[in-house]
């Protein structure tokens, strides 16, 4: 069993290395810089959705309600605009949705319902 295999996956520890990982790999193993944070915030309330751990993938068809071709929006702001509470059945199965990152707890809310 390696190093990997013998993480508890539910440890808070475990899921903060894992999702500060996955950012790091996101921008090919540099740091993220502040240039690289403003591609997540918000494109209707400005908020940074990477910083409120509020990052997901949803089903093309589902993100189109939006009208957005380019950005991020926070679930608060999609919910709004879509007038769509979204659930488990929105989201892709992208392992950013299906893996034990951390999240806000209304973007987990989301996920799990």
């Amino acid at each position: 069993m390696n190093d990997e295999q013998s993480k508890d996956i539910n440890d808070p520890e475990y899921i903060h290395y894992k999702t500060l990982f996955t950012f790091y790999n996101c921008f090919k193993g540099s740091f993220i810089n502040y240039d690289d944070l403003q591609q997540f915030n918000c494109v209707k309330c400005g908020v940074n959705t990477l910083e409120i751990f509020e990052y997901y993938m949803l089903k093309d068809d589902v993100w189109k309600l939006a009208g957005v071709d380019k950005g991020m929006l926070c679930i608060t702001c999609f919910e709004t605009k879509t007038n769509i509470t979204l659930n488990k059945t929105h989201f892709t199965d992208y392992p950013l949705n299906t893996e034990p990152f951390m999240r806000s707890e209304l973007l987990q809310n989301r996920i799990d319902n």
